[in-house]
């Protein structure tokens, strides 16, 4: 299945209110501070299975995920590569910068509060338990440089293929990308191994 929300063309209420919807799971957008208009978006991507993968661009806003909200969602691990633009905040228990090529790992265990440009993303969100469940605390919210790098091909590839795989493709496709994240994030920082046992690590993911 495909999923496709554009605000653009409606008015500041219902654009706020379509784009608050389709965040609801995962986020509360709020305008900045500074900032008198009401915060939108768009995303269009692909469900395969139980992970989605979709482009999401959205103006200036706050993006807040309170225990109220952790409490009554799914518990899942969003990767958000962000192509332009980028945030300042907290998420996976830790203050951050994200700007663009970097991707930000956000555990939705944790409190989320960031204050976002404008920006063009990718998303990969994935239920905690397809990763085997890492114990909330355990996820760095950024990755060495090597394994970002790693990260933004595999997610740059789904999503260009995610328009052509067919349904008796989906549970493959899924069973690949799950055990490659959680070689990915399970790794011990590359940047702190030496270079042998890092190219080997490297070449093993990039199978």
């Amino acid at each position: 299945p495909r999923l496709y929300y554009v605000t653009t063309g409606l008015d500041s209420d219902k654009a706020f209110a379509t784009w608050s919807a389709v965040l609801f799971p995962l986020f509360e957008p709020r305008p900045w501070t500074r900032s008198k208009n009401l915060p939108t978006g768009s995303a269009n991507g692909a469900i395969l299975g139980d992970i989605v993968i979709a482009k999401v661009s959205f103006g200036p806003q706050a993006f807040v995920r309170d225990a109220q909200r952790i409490a009554s969602t799914p518990d899942h691990i969003l990767l958000h590569l962000y192509m332009s633009g980028g945030f300042n905040g907290v998420i996976s228990g830790e203050q951050v910068s994200i700007g663009p090529g970097k991707v930000a790992v956000i555990d939705l265990a944790h409190e989320v509060r960031t204050r976002a440009f404008a920006s063009n993303t990718l998303s990969l969100i994935v239920p905690r338990s397809m990763l085997g469940g890492p114990i909330p605390g355990t996820l760095k919210p950024r990755l060495d440089a090597r394994r970002n790098e790693l990260l933004i091909a595999h997610m740059r590839s789904l999503q260009e293929r995610s328009t052509q795989i067919g349904e008796d493709e989906v549970a493959r496709t899924v069973s690949d990308t799950t055990d490659f994240l959680r070689r990915l994030l399970w790794q011990p920082d590359l940047a702190s191994r030496n270079s042998q046992d890092a190219d080997d690590d490297l070449l093993s993911l990039a199978e």
